[in-house]
C-alpha cells in the first residue's frame, strides 16, 4: 500500500510539473506573438510548420494526460489494496481480542 501511495503521489506531482511546463510554454509563445506585432515592419512567417514552443506544448499535453491516467490508476490500486487491508485489520483485531472479554 505504501508503494501504491508513493506511486500515486509521484504521478500527480509529475502531472502538476507538466501542467506548469505547458503553461509556461504557452505564455512564452503568446509573448513572442505580441512582440512580433510590436515590430515596425511585420514580415510574413517563414514557414507553415509549427514552432518548437507549439510542438513542445502538444507533447507536454499528451504526457500530462498519460500521467493523469496513471495517477488515477494508482489511486484505484491503492483503494483496492486498502479494502483488503481493512479486512485484514478486522480479522487481526478479532484474533487479538482477549479471551476474558468474550463473556
Amino acid at each position: 500500500m505504501q508503494q501504491a501511495q508513493a506511486d500515486k503521489l509521484d504521478h500527480w506531482n509529475f502531472y502538476q510539473a507538466r501542467n506548469i511546463r505547458q503553461e509556461v510554454a504557452l505564455s512564452t509563445l503568446e509573448q513572442l506573438k505580441l512582440a512580433r506585432l510590436g515590430r515596425a515592419a511585420p514580415r510574413p512567417p517563414r514557414t507553415t510548420t509549427p514552432s518548437p514552443a507549439t510542438r513542445r506544448s502538444g507533447r507536454s499535453s499528451r504526457k500530462k494526460d498519460e500521467l493523469k491516467k496513471q495517477a488515477e490508476q494508482d489511486q484505484k490500486t491503492y483503494d483496492g489494496l486498502n479494502f483488503h487491508d481493512d479486512q485484514f485489520d478486522l480479522s487481526d483485531a478479532r484474533s487479538r481480542w482477549p479471551s476474558h472479554c468474550s463473556r
